[in-house]
């Protein structure tokens, strides 16, 4: 499984919109990487080992000053503990959380998931799947199928999001797939507002 920096430029390589981000495995050089990014800021925890980060105080969120940075940093060291890799900051981004992942079925093959993000993912099991491949006009369908779809598309003077931006992610979360070693990915939340799709976590699984 590739960590969490590996995998979001892996979804980057693919086209994919990721915030602006370093990594860094010490507190200088997160220091220094930091001063290059714009606050607010979020800072995640990157482990040898798969984790729930909200769930064992693996990120922190709206950071404004490197003095935040400095008790994030050690909280998310601590969390760590002996898999701790170093930390990831990005530049804090806002929007509408969607999920795309994908996963190797063994009788169908390579399979897409979208749906609503982030910790609603669990909760609400409002999503759509398609078998590869998948285009744009395949790529719309499952957006306006999911329960949710009246909230990407705005309601009651909500602004909604670029559905065909929407679609366009998706179909390049497809092509990761492309890659054989790739049996299973999230990118969860990507979030998404009237201009862009920026996928702001990413967990990838290899052969």
């Amino acid at each position: 499984m590739m960590d969490l920096y590996t995998a979001l430029c892996k979804a980057e390589q693919a086209g994919i919109k990721t915030p602006a981000c370093a990594f860094a495995s010490s507190l200088p050089e997160l220091l220094e990487k930091a001063g290059r990014l714009r606050y607010p800021l979020v800072a995640k925890l990157v482990s040898r080992k798969p984790v729930h980060k909200t769930d064992v105080g693996g990120i922190v969120l709206g950071i404004r000053s490197s003095e935040e940075l400095v008790k994030a940093y050690e909280k998310i060291r601590r969390a760590g503990k002996k898999d701790f890799l170093g930390v990831l900051v990005q530049e804090q981004v806002k929007g509408t959380e969607v999920i795309i992942g994908g996963k190797t079925d063994p009788q169908f093959g390579p399979v897409l998931l979208f749906g609503l993000g982030g910790v609603f993912t669990e909760i609400f099991q409002d999503y759509a799947l398609r078998i590869l491949p998948v285009n744009k006009r395949k790529a719309m369908e499952m957006i306006k199928e999911i329960r949710a779809y009246p909230v990407l598309k705005g309601y009651r003077g909500r602004q909604g999001v670029n559905l065909r931006e929407l679609a366009d992610t998706i179909v390049k979360a497809s092509a990761l797939f492309n890659d054989p070693r790739v049996r299973e990915f999230d990118l969860n939340p990507v979030m998404c507002t009237e201009k862009d799709c920026i996928a702001v976590d990413a967990r990838i699984i290899t052969l």
